[in-house]
């Protein structure tokens, strides 16, 4: 429950730090800041729950695996929710990169949301099914990450700045 408040704590600071809940809109440069540091926060609780994710796994814990997988699937559309709800700015490239932004994050929720099945499964039978469904997903990751990168970079190209 505490984590929970936290997360809006944060993602309202945020807002607030990016003048979301101000009066003008964001630049095309804070914009991209804006997403970048969702996904930078975003990347040490990657981290976490993967390394939670190996540990449960070995130890059988199939439950703790779903619980991971829906606590980071839930953080993670937290994180779409806020993008959908922040205007893009005005120009060029602009709602193409909000929307190539929001796809990358459906990708890593729904990544989650398969470990969330892989933990819920009854049957090893079904847990190799959600295992070879996380492959395939897990397949797309370098084309999903190509994806993001190239919006962004013609969204900074259009927008007269350069990605850091």
């Amino acid at each position: 429950m505490i984590k929970k408040y936290f997360i809006i704590f944060s993602v309202l600071i945020m807002a607030a730090s990016c003048d979301l809940l101000g009066k003008k809109g964001m630049s095309p440069l804070q914009y991209n800041e804006f997403v970048s540091k969702l996904e930078t926060a975003l990347k040490p609780e990657i981290n976490k729950a993967e390394a939670r994710i190996a540990e449960f796994n070995g130890n059988e814990q199939y439950d703790s695996i779903r619980l991971t997988g829906l606590r980071m699937k839930k953080m993670i559309q937290a994180d779409i929710d806020t993008i959908q709800n922040t205007p893009a700015p005005k120009g060029k490239e602009a709602e193409a990169f909000k929307l190539g932004s929001i796809r990358y994050f459906q990708y890593i929720r729904d990544a989650y949301a398969i470990y969330e099945e892989y933990g819920a499964a009854a049957t090893q039978e079904k847990r190799d099914e959600a295992l070879n469904k996380l492959r395939e997903k897990m397949s797309h990751k370098e084309e999903e990450s190509s994806s993001i990168h190239a919006v962004q970079l013609a969204f900074a190209q259009k927008s007269g700045f350069k990605v850091r």
